[in-house]
């Protein structure tokens, strides 16, 4: 991929992936004896760190070698290791399991709609929008969440698997194709 394209690909992962929103930051507080440039030196640190990271999981993907286990193993892994190197700028000294979920699977949709891989990602990127399309479909405890909030990978796992069964019970092959449907026409379904 032009580097260029691939830049604006991975600022446009993580600007949705880390949107902020009332209690949802990514980012701590800044301390009152902090200077902006430290703080900011810290957050460009991250921010590159978790868009290399991102982009090296997408070069080296391939969906035939991924399971569900094999997918939620790949996430934590990355939320564990980005935790561990960058506590101090991080709320709560962590990323949560939406915001890895939704940068990894949203880089992986635009390289596989941009032509670039063949290979979908496992699951499509969790949002409200997705959330709100499929709400008939999950449970009445998920119907509710907020993915920048969510931490728990099994609550993530219980999600996505009903969605997917959503997806394929009106005709799509799995919940990335019925996702990219309901991202287009901006339709619930």
């Amino acid at each position: 991929m032009d580097p260029f394209l691939e830049t604006i690909l991975m600022s446009s992962a993580f600007r949705a992936a880390t949107g902020q929103g009332k209690g949802t930051h990514i980012y701590r507080a800044k301390g009152s004896a902090e200077s902006n440039k430290t703080y900011g030196d810290e957050k460009l640190q991250f921010r590159t760190a978790f868009r290399e990271r991102i982009k090296n999981e997408c070069r080296n993907y391939r969906a035939d070698r991924f399971n569900e286990a094999r997918w939620l193993e790949l996430i934590e892994r990355v939320r564990s290791e980005l935790s561990r190197d960058f506590p101090e700028i991080l709320h709560g000294g962590k990323l949560r399991v939406g915001t890895v979920q939704k940068m990894l699977s949203l880089a992986l949709k635009f390289y596989w709609k941009s032509g670039e891989a063949e290979n979908k990602p496992f699951w499509p990127p969790l949002d409200a929008q997705v959330i709100k399309a499929a709400r008939k479909g999950l449970e009445a405890r998920d119907q509710r969440i907020s993915w920048k909030k969510l931490e728990d990978a099994e609550q993530y796992a219980r999600m996505m698997r009903a969605i997917d069964t959503f997806a394929k019970n009106r005709g799509f092959a799995d919940a990335c194709d019925w996702e990219y449907g309901v991202w287009q026409t901006n339709d619930e379904l």
